[in-house]
């Protein structure tokens, strides 16, 4: 009975993953016009490189950041995913769809301070957000520091592309090294995960070459959101972790008591999460699962009904 337990919760986790696998990161589906049309470049742009790559040992991954740097406006685009990344790991409870939404209609006001990311920007950007995308003003500068502190990590913005500086990274821990000062703050560690998950696959931006054609995207550490929780529990997913912690959730659901902090269920999630096929898409596709259905108790019109437990009442806070 474990056994098939746990099978139904690894075909759960692989339907997630195939759901992923189509999904639109929330992120891109609101660029400016201006940043995303070029989107669909970058990708063709990898697959042909990825191509030639496997087939001859004369093409270099500096010939990928050589291509991209010609397709117009990416080091801006790049910015700008690394800038929404950082203020949407700000916010505890997030609403991807206003947080985004806000930072585009705001793209040509932004646009002088992702050219040139300063402390005087950052504190203009902030009076400029204000609460308008549900982060207290403490948040909010933790996530414009730490967007200047990853853009500036290892040049002036003005002098250095970091397209040029993500294709060197050959695998992923260097790559997160790289962004993070020593002993990062959680923010900026949850906000590395999210930049990852959208530079560091092909479905995305590809912009971090060298980490997808190694693979390295199968070490991702899940950034773990509210809505990634949510889907893990009630579609019964976490039961592919055979511990302590999932007896705990499924005696809470026995005794009709399934209400649990964010907090408290982070590591198990974590878990469940990195036993996917491929945890970034897992991710992806809960998160988007997990807005779009999961919280509004849409059952009937979500991707994964079919194989979902259903674990309706279980709560996450």
């Amino acid at each position: 009975m474990i056994d098939e337990a746990r099978n139904e919760a690894l075909n759960v986790l692989e339907e997630t993953v195939r759901y992923g696998s189509r999904a639109v990161e929330v992120a891109l589906s609101y660029l400016p016009d201006d940043l995303s049309y070029i989107v669909p470049q970058i990708r063709g742009t990898f697959i042909n490189f990825a191509n030639r790559y496997r087939k001859s040992r004369e093409v270099s991954l500096l010939d990928l950041v050589e291509e991209y740097g010609n397709i117009p406006k990416t080091e801006i685009l790049l910015r700008y995913i690394i800038l929404s990344s950082s203020v949407a790991t700000a916010v505890e409870r997030p609403k991807y769809d206003l947080i985004y939404s806000t930072i585009r209609d705001a793209y040509d006001e932004l646009l002088p301070f992702l050219e040139r990311p300063t402390w005087r920007g950052a504190r203009k950007t902030l009076n400029m957000f204000g609460d308008g995308i549900g982060a207290r003003r403490d948040e909010l500068g933790t996530a414009l520091s730490n967007f200047v502190n990853s853009t500036t990590r290892f040049a002036k913005p003005v002098l250095y592309k970091r397209i040029a500086l993500i294709g060197k990274y050959r695998n992923l821990k260097d790559f997160l090294r790289g962004f993070m000062t020593d002993n990062a703050s959680l923010h900026r560690t949850k906000m590395l995960g999210l930049l990852t998950r959208i530079i560091g696959h092909e479905t995305n931006i590809p912009f971090a070459g060298k980490i997808i054609l190694r693979k390295e995207y199968l070490k991702y550490d899940p950034v773990v959101d509210m809505y990634t929780a949510l889907v893990a529990l009630r579609s019964g997913a976490f039961l592919a972790v055979d511990d302590d912690r999932t007896k705990r959730v499924l005696n809470a659901l026995k005794q009709g008591s399934a209400a649990f902090k964010m907090r408290k269920v982070v590591p198990l999630v974590r878990d469940t999460v990195r036993l996917a096929r491929d945890p970034m898409l897992y991710e992806k596709g809960a998160s988007d699962i997990g807005r779009n259905y999961c919280s509004k108790l849409m059952c009937g019109e979500c991707p994964i009904r079919h194989v979902c437990k259903r674990f309706t009442s279980i709560e996450v806070r």
